[in-house]
């Protein structure tokens, strides 16, 4: 009876090993999945620039965003601007933009072809300098090699303002932009150049912004409400 158990233990052991080990011919064992470090998280420095008529507010950021990658390359991107300038007092947005980015293009330089021969059993190398096609893929490594396009909207709060009543400045001439509203949006569509580095992403982008609310005031004087933004900044994907 205990030999009769003992073997009835033995095959269910191996019956499960098999199982667990069995491909069937013609099939394959699939390989894991790689990690695709879908997940981005950056901090950029970025300025708009004023494109109307006359003038208008100087717009400078610090930005912390983050984005997220889903099929297809087609991602979300979020964060946080804080303005610095003194033309727009306390201003604090936050990006809700869609992105898509291309995979990286790996750049492949010019390699000379190598001429070398063999004669008598010695080996006679080419005597062309490569120097050329060094230099050409040291350039090559350093250019651009993935590039992004985002729109969306990005709503604010500016909590500077409504007034220049009692402003004290050493320059009498000066006085800060007016808030009209506290509350701001803007509609943006840009693109953005990576060049990839291991995980970290160096990258510098221009973001066209339509200003949907009247927000700033120079006295009587209404600025134009389109501005080209300007940025660069680094990235870490995880």
């Amino acid at each position: 009876m205990k030999r009769l158990l003992v073997f009835l233990l033995l095959a269910a052991a191996t019956g499960t090993a098999a199982a667990q080990t069995l491909v069937y011919p013609g099939e394959h064992e699939m390989p894991p999945s790689p990690k695709t470090f879908d997940n981005e998280l950056g901090v950029r420095y970025g300025a708009q620039i004023y494109v109307g008529d006359g003038r208008g507010p100087e717009l400078q950021a610090f930005s912390i965003d983050y984005a997220r990658y889903n099929f297809y390359n087609i991602g979300f991107r979020t964060g946080l601007n804080v303005f610095i300038d003194e033309d727009a007092n306390d201003y604090f947005s936050v990006p809700l933009q869609f992105t898509w980015r291309t995979r990286h293009f790996r750049a492949t330089g010019y390699a000379l072809e190598d001429r070398g021969y063999y004669y008598n059993h010695e080996y006679y190398p080419d005597d062309r300098s490569a120097d050329g096609s060094y230099f050409l893929n040291a350039l090559l490594s350093i250019l651009p090699s993935a590039f992004e396009v985002h729109a969306g909207f990005t709503p604010g709060l500016m909590c500077g303002p409504f007034t220049t009543e009692g402003y004290s400045t050493t320059d009498p001439s000066w006085r800060p932009y007016t808030v009209r509203q506290r509350f701001s949006c803007t509609f943006d569509v840009g693109a953005r150049l990576i060049i990839p580095i291991w995980r970290f992403n160096l990258f510098g982008d221009f973001t066209y912004h339509c200003y949907l609310t009247d927000n700033f005031r120079a006295g009587e004087f209404r600025p134009s409400r389109s501005y080209m933004g300007l940025g660069v900044g680094l990235s870490f994907n995880f």
